[in-house]
């Protein structure tokens, strides 16, 4: 199933397989927007993030509140991850790494535990926080351009990456590649990939940058969100501010640095016009055998994609769908790699909710954030 979370605070469940909704989670956080969304290690718990600094989690059955977690300042929360056992992160403009236990809660609120030696990190806004558990770390990335990678059993920042100025330019979007940290042989390769300026860099957590190359097609755009696919790391797909998805081969790259240019781009497999607006969500789904994309907009949608092309739908249009029945589907696209965004914009929309932040897959646990 998916969830997504929407501009006037409500919390929607999807079955991915029809597009229909099961659950509807209205005023969330009162008159706030939700700013992230995490699930729980069981994925039958979410927890939404507000501007405010307030964190709550809901029951997934039933759709009632069932804890709030003590914020350290009023300040916006941007990130959330859950680590193994159920320890969860949070990040955001208070620039501290927070910690909840949320294992076994049985009081509504949560105590915040500031155990993280967050004063030896960022000296600007944190915007996005992943985890790497093969290899026992976190990655965060800041407004200034910092990039820090943190050990978990330390709570101590192990390597700047990249270190922040006043004059750099905001990290947008990270991600771990699980497979290839998994792996002896790539694990010293480029596990993470960073989003700046458009530019996807290829980073090894001991320091050393593998690959960096731009992606958009036109210049001037940023990459709000990435993905890939976990159990093997063959593609990585990007979202830009155009509405673009991009899917790029990365099965080879960043691997061998011998035979690689630093600034050598993987080959493009897939381009085409998602939506309208930015991308602030997209993930890879094994739904049914095959590989599928979701996606979120700031246009207000949140729609599902073959690997292709072919747009399924979106998440509350009028008419289901079957997912293994492509007689159902909204659109089957062009035979051609690269579309034009002006003819693809009017096909693109769909009625649905206002979505602002990204959706979180109930089948693979995700802290997706807003810029």
């Amino acid at each position: 199933q998916v969830v997504t979370g929407h501009v006037d605070s409500s919390v929607s469940l999807w079955d991915v397989k029809t597009g229909r909704r099961n659950l509807c989670i209205l005023n969330a956080h009162g008159e706030e927007r939700l700013t992230c969304m995490e699930l729980d290690s069981s994925h039958r718990r979410l927890i939404t993030g507000a501007p405010s600094g307030t964190i709550k989690m809901w029951n997934l059955l039933n759709g009632l509140n069932l804890h709030k977690l003590e914020p350290v300042i009023n300040s916006k929360v941007t990130g959330l991850t859950c680590l193994h056992g159920n320890q969860l992160l949070a990040v955001g403009w208070s620039r501290h790494i927070v910690q909840y236990n949320i294992s076994e809660v049985k009081d509504l609120k949560v105590r915040a535990d500031m155990s993280w030696k967050s004063s030896d990190g960022h000296k600007s806004d944190i915007m996005a926080v992943r985890q790497c558990s093969p290899l026992g770390v976190i990655a965060t990335a800041s407004h200034d351009g910092e990039l820090i990678i943190w050990r978990l059993d330390t709570q101590r920042p192990i390597i700047h990456l990249q270190r922040g100025t006043q004059a750099a330019l905001p990290v947008d979007s990270l991600v771990f590649l699980q497979h290839r940290a998994e792996s002896i042989t790539l694990r010293d390769r480029g596990v993470l990939v960073s989003s700046q300026a458009g530019y996807l860099c290829f980073w090894s957590v001991t320091g050393v940058k593998h690959g960096c190359f731009y992606a958009p097609k036109q210049p001037g755009e940023r990459v709000l969100i990435m993905s890939s696919d976990q159990i093997k790391n063959s593609i990585l797909v990007s979202g830009d501010t155009k509405g673009c998805l991009q899917i790029w081969d990365i099965s080879s790259y960043a691997v061998d640095t011998q035979s690689q240019s630093a600034c050598e781009q993987p080959p493009l497999l897939q381009r085409w016009s998602a939506h309208s607006r930015p991308l602030v969500c997209v993930e890879v789904l094994h739904v049914a055998d095959r590989e599928f994309l979701l996606t979120a907009s700031a246009d207000g949608s949140a729609g599902l994609w073959t690997r292709d092309g072919d747009h399924v739908g979106c998440f509350g249009q009028l008419e289901t769908w079957s997912i293994t029945g492509p007689a159902t589907y909204h659109r089957r696209r062009h035979d051609k790699l690269i579309e034009d965004p002006a003819e693809m914009g009017e096909k693109n929309k769909c009625l649905t909710l206002p979505l602002r932040t990204s959706p979180v897959l109930q089948t693979h646990p995700a802290a997706i954030s807003e810029t």
